[in-house]
């Protein structure tokens, strides 16, 4: 896989998604069987795998050695990349949170997307629950770092009572985008900060590795649906309204049922 770490960005979300809308955006066939579906460079530049001159920018890389005046902006870009792909940025400008609602963050914070091909992500999957599945694999990564993060319904990332991050998706033609946002250094009023210190290139690193993994949606709902409990002090926003969790049935797909209706979420 290769996962660019650019300097600076409008929101890595959205650029993955106007690259796909684009054209801009292909999949390699499916890998045969034993070998890894993604495999992290270590050496991949933003001029070969984004069209942009300059520094060469890599998970391999400290941000501390990479060439501070490389930014990356929406609009730079015609060339082609291939998923599997990850972009983190250091400083995100116009990041998007679920319901539209814009993402206040800072420098040190993690702004993170990955662009997937539908057709590599586990067969079991529900794609209206994708923003569930990866948001629980990214806690996992964390807990294991240990962090006592959970996950609150549908896909976001708590401390106690506070929020410290989500995650998002979007499904494009045949791709599908994920998008994470994690406070590291900095939380905006009524957040949160993680609870750990880790170093973004690790994380983004062994968050990538389980990707790798292709865990079964069985796999991850049956963890999922333990943590769910914790959710039922809160409340979810449907069409604008709150929908206490406490009055809800948790459906295997991941999606809840109230009042007889069957709710979905992806974000």
């Amino acid at each position: 896989m290769q996962i660019i770490c650019v300097e600076k960005i409008d929101s890595t979300h959205s650029f993955l998604c106007k690259k796909v809308r684009k054209g801009e955006v292909k999949g390699y066939l499916k890998q045969s069987e034993g070998e890894a579906l993604c495999e992290i460079s270590s050496q991949i530049g933003l001029e070969d795998a984004l069209g942009q001159g300059g520094a060469k920018n890599s998970p391999s890389q400290s941000p501390s050695n990479q060439n501070k005046n490389e930014n990356l902006h929406e609009n730079s870009s015609q060339n082609t990349i291939e998923a599997p792909f990850g972009l983190y940025a250091l400083e995100q400008t116009s990041g998007v949170g679920s319901r539209d609602n814009a993402w206040q963050s800072k420098r040190g914070n993690l702004h993170l997307s990955f662009c997937l091909k539908c057709e590599h992500l586990a067969s079991d999957l529900p794609l209206s629950s994708a923003s569930i599945y990866f948001a629980f694999i990214f806690k996992e990564v964390l807990a294991a770092k240990g962090s006592a993060v959970w996950c609150k319904y549908p896909n976001d990332l708590y401390i106690n009572d506070k929020k410290i991050g989500g995650v998002m998706s979007s499904k494009i033609n045949d791709f599908l985008i994920i998008s994470l946002g994690l406070n590291v250094k900095f939380a905006p009023p009524n957040a949160a900060i993680l609870d750990i210190s880790v170093n973004l290139e690790d994380l983004v690193k062994d968050f990538a590795k389980e990707l790798e993994k292709n865990l079964s949606w069985k796999e991850i709902f049956e963890k999922y649906m333990v943590e769910f409990q914790k959710s039922k002090m809160y409340s979810f926003h449907y069409k604008g309204k709150e929908v206490p969790l406490n009055s809800v049935l948790l459906c295997d797909d991941g999606s809840i049922l109230y009042q007889n209706k069957r709710i979905y979420s992806l974000r």
